[in-house]
C-alpha cells in the first residue's frame, strides 16, 4: 500500500514538474520568435539603398511597369525616373514631360525610361504639401529643376491616383542623379508655358 502511494506521489510530482517546465518554456519561445522578426531589415522604409547608383539595388524595387500591374493597395518599394508631372485632372491629356513655369507641381511622373513621353507608361506620385509626409518643398520641379531625369527610389502607398495605379503617399525616398542618361535634344526638358483652363478649378483640389 505504501509503495502504491509513493509511486502515485512520484507520478503526480513528475507531471506537475513537466507541466511547469512547458509553461515556462512557452513564453520564452514566443519571445524569441517575436524578437527575431523585428530586425532592421524588416522596418518599413528603412531598407532603401545606401548606394542607389549600385544597379543591384534595383532588384529590390518594383519597376514602373510592375507597379502598373499591381492589384492590391499597399505599401511598396518603387524606383523610376522623374520625367515630368500632371498639370490638371487627367494623366492622358494633362501630362507635362518637362518643367513647370509658374508654380510648384503637386505631383511627379515616374517612368522606367528617361526619355519616356507616353503617360500610359508612367505613374503619378503625389507630393504632399503639409503634414508628416510632406515632400512638395523638397521634390517639386519648379524649385528643383535639377531633379528632372533623376532616379527616385521610394517607399510609399500605391493606390488609385488619376484613374490608375499611383503613389498617394511617400514614406521615405532617396534620389540618384549619378547614373542619369540625358535624352537627345528632341526629348530634353521643356518649360510648360501653356495656360490651361480646368473646369470648376475653384472647387477641384488634386493635392
Amino acid at each position: 500500500m505504501n509503495n502504491c502511494v509513493s509511486v502515485s506521489f512520484l507520478v503526480r510530482t513528475f507531471i506537475c514538474c513537466l507541466v511547469g517546465f512547458y509553461i515556462l518554456l512557452f513564453p520564452m519561445s514566443c519571445g524569441k520568435i517575436e524578437l527575431s522578426e523585428i530586425t532592421e531589415e524588416n522596418v518599413p522604409g528603412e531598407n532603401l539603398p545606401s548606394n542607389p547608383s549600385d544597379t543591384t539595388a534595383d532588384n529590390t524595387f518594383l519597376s514602373i511597369s510592375e507597379v502598373l500591374q499591381l492589384e492590391n493597395e499597399d505599401f511598396y518599394m518603387i524606383s523610376g525616373y522623374i520625367v515630368g508631372y500632371v498639370k490638371g485632372n487627367s494623366m492622358k491629356s494633362n501630362s507635362v514631360f518637362g518643367l513647370p513655369a509658374d508654380k510648384p507641381n503637386t505631383n511627379l511622373l515616374l517612368a522606367d525610361q528617361v526619355g519616356e513621353v507616353d503617360p500610359e507608361n508612367c505613374i503619378a506620385v503625389k507630393l504632399e504639401k503639409d503634414g508628416s509626409y510632406q515632400t512638395r518643398d523638397e521634390l517639386n520641379l519648379y524649385d528643383h529643376p535639377e531633379l528632372i531625369y533623376c532616379k527616385l527610389y521610394l517607399y510609399g502607398m500605391v493606390s488609385n491616383y488619376f484613374g490608375k495605379n499611383g503613389v498617394i503617399r511617400i514614406d521615405s525616398y532617396m534620389l540618384d542623379s549619378t547614373s542619369v542618361d540625358i535624352p537627345s535634344d528632341s526629348n530634353s526638358p521643356t518649360i510648360d508655358e501653356e495656360f490651361q483652363v480646368i473646369p470648376d478649378a475653384r472647387n477641384y483640389d488634386i493635392r
